[in-house]
């Protein structure tokens, strides 16, 4: 190995990590050169180079690693797809809750991506069946990839369209989304604007609440009295979404805070 080139061996590794990432004012370099040494020791040099070269642009480790924890599983993740977040799992957690008090048999998830928050609840619920609609479909593939991964294959549908478009609402269903609402002029996280999809990020310049708006007038339009809804939304967006909703006929019936006690779920029903 010439000098100055990366080692695979995880101690020499780990340094030159931690020097690399050091000198490049990443956050916390120590903790990321660990991760770092740990998560790709003994592979080859010329990948070892092309991970090290592509975390110092700034790519996030999840996408070098091609999975991120979700939930209670490990879910492949591409720049095609938005990371999971720890923000998402309330969603999960009150689904869990509500599908067997509402005798929901089918849950349609809007803008999948990875498949996360659609395959995390039908994992616990066994006789749960599930639709994951994305526009993309790269997307779609990882969160087909996902659910294969999970023996769920048999039990989900995949389907390419821009939210409810050609859809239909399913009966005995709950819609689960968690629609882009971040302004493009909004800050965002390390990496997040640089490598995360903006089609799943971004809502149009001035209407963060334009998505949202169009899944609720498709609702509005195809679904039965009392369909539930359950969203993700911004920190910031919360009352202004229930204000939305509620002029567009739907019920607000809750909301919750994430597990950093930030607003971030709300619960809604058709009129």
């Amino acid at each position: 190995m010439s000098r100055g080139s990366p080692s695979s061996e995880p101690s020499l590794l780990f340094e030159t990590a931690r020097a690399l990432f050091s000198s490049a004012g990443l956050e916390s370099p120590e903790l990321e050169a660990r991760f770092f040494a740990d998560a790709f020791a003994g592979q080859e040099e010329a990948t070892i180079r092309d991970l090290l070269r592509r975390r110092l642009a700034g790519e996030p480790f999840a996408y070098l690693e091609g999975s991120r924890g979700f939930w209670k599983h490990e879910f492949r993740v591409t720049p095609d797809v938005l990371i999971p977040r720890p923000d998402s799992e309330v969603l999960v957690e009150w689904a869990l809750e509500l599908i067997p008090a509402l005798g929901v048999e089918t849950l349609l998830d809007l803008g999948t991506g990875s498949g996360c928050l659609l395959l995390s609840i039908m994992s616990d619920l066994p006789d749960l069946d599930g639709i994951g609609v994305d526009l993309s479909l790269a997307a779609l593939e990882i969160a087909r990839e996902n659910g294969d991964r999970l023996n769920l294959a048999d039990r989900v549908q995949w389907i390419q369209s821009s939210w409810l478009e050609g859809v239909r609402l399913p009966r005995q269903g709950l819609l689960v989304a968690n629609p882009p609402y971040i302004e493009p002029q909004e800050e965002v996280g390390p990496g997040v604007r640089e490598h995360e999809p903006h089609q799943a990020l971004f809502a149009p310049p001035g209407d963060p609440l334009a998505c949202y708006r169009v899944i609720l007038n498709q609702v509005a339009d195809g679904g039965p009295s009392g369909f539930p809804v359950l969203f993700e939304v911004g920190a910031q967006r919360m009352e202004a979404l229930c204000g939305l909703a509620e002029s567009l006929g739907f019920q607000v019936v809750g909301q919750r805070n994430d597990f950093g006690g930030v607003p971030r779920a709300l619960y809604l029903c058709r009129n």
